[in-house]
Parts: C-alpha cells; sequence; structure tokens
C-alpha cells in the first residue's frame, strides 16, 4: 500500500503505466483520451474504456481516503473538495514523480 492505495487496484497499475508513458512521451498527456487510454490498454492487453473506468475508480478512491490532497495538494487549481479528473490525476501525478526524481 502507497499512500492509502492498495497495489491490487487495477486502476494504480494504469496510472503507474501512464506516468511511465506520459514521462517518456510528453505528447500523450495533451490527447489523454485517445492516445494514453489507447496505448495503455494496448500494453495492458485491455479497452481503452476499461483503462478510463478504472482510473476514475481511483480517482474516486483516492478522494474519499484524502490520499489526492496529500500528493497533490498545491499542485493543483480549483476545489480539492471534488474529485480529481482522470487528466488532473495522471498529469498531477507524473509532475510529483518528475521533480521527486529530477527528471525535468
Amino acid at each position: 500500500v502507497s499512500f492509502g492505495i492498495k497495489k491490487n487496484i487495477s486502476g494504480f497499475r494504469y496510472l503507474c503505466t501512464a506516468v511511465g508513458l506520459c514521462l517518456m512521451n510528453p505528447e500523450y498527456s495533451s490527447d489523454i483520451t485517445k492516445k494514453l487510454y489507447g496505448k495503455i490498454a494496448e500494453l495492458h492487453d485491455t479497452q481503452p474504456q476499461l483503462v478510463e473506468r478504472s482510473l476514475r475508480h481511483l480517482s474516486d478512491v483516492m478522494h474519499k481516503n484524502g490520499t489526492d490532497k496529500k500528493l497533490l495538494s498545491g499542485r493543483i487549481i480549483g476545489n480539492l473538495d471534488k474529485r480529481l479528473t482522470n487528466a488532473e490525476l495522471i498529469i498531477g501525478v507524473t509532475d510529483v514523480f518528475a521533480e521527486k526524481f529530477n527528471i525535468y
């Protein structure tokens, strides 16, 4: 369990894949719905709709247990009283990871 997220949630695996892909191919973050979900689905042998749904579920879990605020507080402009969108979650976690490991 990392930041209160169970690693066996498929959305967690998809989020990790999304972060890796966005770090290696920053253009994926500009078209999450078509490019990124499709590539994640291809790598995990699933459908893009399932990737989207799993990430939405993960975002909901993170919001309910406060992980989103712990991890992304100060990075998200707007109201953290609502669940993050998938794009906000992916881009936010990618930024945190890149900063932590001094990638950019």
